[in-house]
């Protein structure tokens, strides 16, 4: 797709570095991603008893160890989604940003909250926090497109993202987290039993509560970026992504040409 459709759709707006480009069909890629794995999250998240975002019944009826073929696609998908991101990351098929080093702790936590709440049955709190993640994505991709292509849109687009940002990565993670301390041990019952694979206990919730926390750390990191970003636009109209090289890429390419 992205040498076929968006490399060619990249020329059609006038792109002319390599680095550009590359840029504008990683994120038009990710546009198209989270463009079909936030709605059908929210979709399978609609048919279940925690829409929406109800916190509570991460809890209960614990564990949930069977689910109906979409949740179980859709979880599975995106979990071989971020293992090839996190591959792609390592070997450094794309080239690494200023934070490349957040980047790969974001990816690492995420990777083993995927795992970990798949292995323990998390799974409904583990769908949340994938909704969490995709919707903020798909917008944060659509503001660099518009960035990108130099469009009339592009700042309302991105006080709409900082909006979606906060919201999701940081207002539903927050209450997510707030469960963890005062619902998960409250409702239903809370031993560990490997026999029923029943692991919601004293001993793991300080393990749930680190790693989503930590997944919050990273995201108030970006944010920091993210209202850094909109100062500068709003104070000296300088729209540039805080993540990017992009000026010392083209002069480099310049160079060599």
């Amino acid at each position: 797709m992205m040498q076929a459709a968006l490399r060619p759709l990249a020329q059609y707006f006038g792109m002319q570095s390599k680095s550009k480009i590359s840029r504008f069909t990683e994120q038009t890629y990710a546009v198209f991603y989270y463009g079909i794995t936030s709605p059908l999250g929210l979709y399978i998240m609609k048919h279940s008893p925690m829409w929406f975002f109800k916190t509570s019944e991460f809890f209960k009826d614990y564990p949930h160890r069977e689910h109906e073929w979409l949740f179980k696609f859709y979880y599975l998908f995106q979990a071989g989604f971020w293992s090839q991101q996190a591959v792609v990351l390592l070997l450094q098929l794309e080239k690494p940003r200023k934070d490349f080093k957040e980047l790969v702790f974001h990816h690492i936590v995420t990777i083993l909250l995927i795992s970990l709440s798949y292995m323990f049955n998390f799974t409904w709190m583990g769908l949340a926090i994938y909704i969490t993640m995709d919707v903020s994505d798909c917008f944060l991709g659509m503001s660099k497109t518009l960035n990108y292509v130099n469009s009339p849109m592009e700042v309302p687009f991105f006080a709409l993202f900082m909006v979606i940002w906060i919201y999701t990565r940081h207002w539903l993670n927050l209450k997510i987290l707030w469960s963890v301390i005062f619902e998960y041990l409250q409702i239903g019952p809370s031993i560990l039993d490997f026999k029923t694979q029943q692991y919601k206990c004293w001993i793991s919730q300080p393990m749930v509560f680190i790693l989503i926390m930590a997944l919050q750390l990273v995201n108030a990191y970006w944010l920091f970026l993210i209202c850094r970003i909109m100062l500068r636009v709003l104070i000296f109209n300088i729209k540039k992504d805080e993540r990017s090289d992009s000026d010392s890429e083209e002069e480099e390419e310049a160079q060599q040409q």
